[in-house]
């Protein structure tokens, strides 16, 4: 939810929050617990999936 309401303050394309949110979800859940992701790790995530063109 922190990355939509990033994304939407940043005033970003509905698509391009949905999936980034989506693409933060799932780093989350890779781990137990409540964990914050790495920026680092979502923005490489991000770009090996193509959500910045």
């Amino acid at each position: 939810m922190s990355v939509a309401g990033l994304c939407l303050a940043l005033g970003l394309p509905t698509y391009q929050m949905a999936a980034l949110a989506n693409l933060a979800g799932g780093l989350v859940c890779e781990h137990l617990g409540v964990v914050s992701i790495d920026r680092g790790r979502l923005f490489q995530e991000a770009i090996a999936n193509k959500l910045f063109v």
